[in-house]
């Protein structure tokens, strides 16, 4: 039988990079992957995952087999060379009955002069003014500047985290390295991809957008302590305290390294490195100069 390990770090398995039209290079240095001139730059890594169609490996093996079942959320590094698409997600039920929508949080880790990020409907603007946007952006300049000025502009600093519900409207601009993590569902509906000729779905946006969803935003040196709360996703400052939330969660290293402390011995976890917790046996010993984020999905929140 297996010896239970309180922590897995996911492989620099090349099978978990995507190649993005807007990607950039920093995934493919860590992986040790090659990317010519003329190739697809590398966008994604899905670094967690126990989606069949896109499996993750801790120790050469897939991470659904390590665990003995599904994991309940998806997690990505993205590095950003470009702009993604103005895209929404749906949320509950708006596929279906029990259907499960995509709500995201996003840990930045590094951020390039100029990034920039966009979340929510601006204030002033209405959904149907938003979709009428989109609608011209592909063929007037004007309409799509205007598109991204339509949405609320975001804080892009490393540690910044940014939670997401379902049905809110956003954006990722260039010179961002950022762990996402998410319900388990590949669902995206884009309403602009700045002329790159991938379909556009605007008919599922409309029926999906919320106007009132808004992205909650931790940054780093507030008076708050981190504790983001969606109806699925939780964010909490990794201080080396108790665990505040549920089994299994991820362990984001932003700035200094947390020492994964377990029956098997201690282990550095570096910036740019994650790690899934999977239960109490474990312990974590942050930094105390750096900043480190605990992460996890629930059924019913908080």
């Amino acid at each position: 039988m297996e010896t239970f390990t309180p922590f897995l770090i996911p492989d620099r398995d090349p099978r978990h990079l995507d190649r993005r039209v807007w990607g950039g290079p920093r995934l493919a240095r860590a992986y040790g992957v090659d990317v010519g001139p003329g190739d697809v730059p590398v966008g994604e890594a899905w670094e967690l995952s126990s989606l069949d169609s896109h499996p993750s490996f801790v120790g050469g093996r897939p991470l659904s087999e390590r665990l003995g079942g599904p994991l309940p959320f998806l997690v990505k590094q993205l590095d950003t060379a470009a702009p993604l698409s103005v895209q929404v997600h749906p949320a509950d039920g708006d596929e279906g009955p029990g259907k499960s929508g995509k709500e995201e949080a996003w840990i930045i880790l590094a951020s390039a002069p100029g990034a920039w990020i966009r979340a929510g409907l601006a204030a002033g603007v209405d959904p149907q003014t938003f979709l009428d946007l989109a609608a011209r952006a592909p063929t007037d300049r004007a309409a799509s500047a205007a598109l991204l000025d339509a949405m609320e502009a975001l804080p892009t600093e490393p540690g910044t985290s940014v939670l997401l519900p379902g049905g809110t409207p956003h954006a990722l601009g260039p010179g961002l390295l950022l762990a996402e993590i998410q319900q388990p569902v590949d669902r995206t509906f884009r309403l602009y991809d700045h002329g790159r000729g991938r379909p556009l779905h605007l008919a599922e946006a409309a029926r999906v957008l919320r106007a009132e969803a808004r992205a909650r935003v931790w940054r780093p040196g507030g008076a708050e302590p981190l504790d983001l709360r969606g109806d699925h996703v939780r964010l909490a400052a990794a201080d080396g305290g108790a665990h505040p939330g549920g089994w299994p969660a991820l362990v984001v290293p932003v700035r200094g390294e947390v020492r994964l402390e377990s029956p098997e011995g201690p282990r550095p976890l570096p910036p740019g490195r994650l790690a899934l917790w999977r239960g109490p046996e474990g312990a974590l010993r942050p930094d105390p100069e750096g900043l480190a984020v605990l992460a996890w999905v629930t059924d019913s929140g908080g």
